[in-house]
């Protein structure tokens, strides 16, 4: 994801999308952290077993 955002802004910003790879990196990373107790409270919730 961070190399896609990157490969695009390169082509956007030039140089200075070097400077969004931090923010991105941050987007990935706390997406990660909310989506995975979301996933498994919606999966209580609905009943769902693992597997």
């Amino acid at each position: 994801m961070v190399l896609g955002y990157f490969l695009y802004e390169q082509l956007i910003l030039g140089y200075y999308a070097i400077a969004e790879v931090p923010v991105n990196i941050g987007q990935a990373t706390v997406g990660l952290l909310l989506s995975i107790p979301l996933v498994k409270t919606v999966k209580r919730i609905l009943g769902i077993k693992k597997g």
